[in-house]
């Protein structure tokens, strides 16, 4: 079985506004994310959390530069951090529940994105996170529930058709298999190159 990478969060790169909207050093921060400088934005986010070191949103900006520098142990900290101020933080849950899962944090990674379904988040990437951890738990038929409403949420999710086939053929129904790999074929020709024989056959 060959899976799609997880999806990192649509606002993975973007960072939160800050309260102190006049705080110079949080607006560099700022600039620098946007420029993706993510060591020069980290540099300025460890300056603004000791200035603010109750704003949740300098931990997310702190954390998205930590992690899109590679410093997940640092990332993972600052999204923790974020989330003691503000348990509700979206921001700060899609932050650490990407970061788990590039640790191989599965448990923690699905419980983060549960809570985010509970606040409302259906976006297709969440749940096809969750299909994902759900899969390679051996959870299977979850795992199609899953894959399934994130196809519900947006049809043309190609990742989401090609790895409910996997899930599918893994049970036993292959005919049903083929027929998501057709349809992942029809999304995106390329990402199915290499499984044209299981899809004809």
């Amino acid at each position: 079985m060959q899976e799609r990478n997880n999806r990192l969060p649509a606002n993975a790169g973007s960072g939160v506004s800050s309260s102190e909207a006049d705080d110079s050093w949080f607006q560099l921060g700022g600039r620098l994310l946007e420029q993706s400088d993510w060591a020069g934005a980290a540099e300025v986010f460890e300056i603004c959390a000791s200035r603010c070191p109750r704003n949740p949103g300098v931990y997310v900006n702190l954390g998205i530069a930590k992690w899109q520098s590679g410093r997940l142990r640092g990332a993972r900290r600052a999204f923790e951090q974020a989330l003691e101020l503000d348990p509700e933080s979206r921001e700060a849950l899609h932050g650490l529940a990407g970061v788990s899962l590039q640790q191989e944090d599965l448990e923690t990674a699905f419980d983060l994105l549960c809570r985010l379904l509970s606040l409302g988040e259906k976006t297709p990437d969440i749940l096809y996170n969750l299909a994902l951890i759900s899969h390679r738990r051996g959870r299977l038929e979850e795992a199609i529930g899953m894959y399934e409403r994130a196809i519900e949420e947006n049809p043309r999710f190609a990742e989401a058709l090609l790895n409910l086939g996997h899930v599918l053929m893994d049970t036993g129904r292959q005919q049903e298999a083929r027929a998501r790999w057709r349809q992942a074929a029809h999304a995106d020709p390329r990402l199915v190159q290499n499984y044209r024989i299981l899809i004809t056959h």
